[in-house]
């Protein structure tokens, strides 16, 4: 494209970033579905962990503040899914 610099070529090659058109709410949409799918592989990952014994108070010590961050994910997730939804409403 005639006058475009050099770092607006992307990944899609001689035209501007693929992204560059994308309006606010389409980028936070992508950037949760992103987010979406780590969490998932994450998941994935940790089901096929085998399970160790038990060695000592601080593996439990570790699950207890893993569930707890567990719990604030979902609820962050939560939080934003109501925003969206609020947003699409109005």
């Amino acid at each position: 494209m005639a006058g475009t610099s050099a770092r607006s070529a992307g990944v899609c090659g001689a035209a501007p970033p693929c992204y560059e058109g994308l309006m606010g709410d389409q980028r936070m949409d992508m950037a949760i579905v992103r987010i979406e799918r780590a969490l998932a592989r994450i998941e994935a990952v940790a089901a096929h962990q085998p399970a160790r014994p038990e060695d000592d108070g601080e593996a439990r010590r570790l699950r207890e503040e893993h569930q707890a961050l567990r719990a604030r994910v979902a609820e962050a997730i939560s939080q934003i899914d109501e925003l969206l939804a609020s947003r699409s409403q109005s």
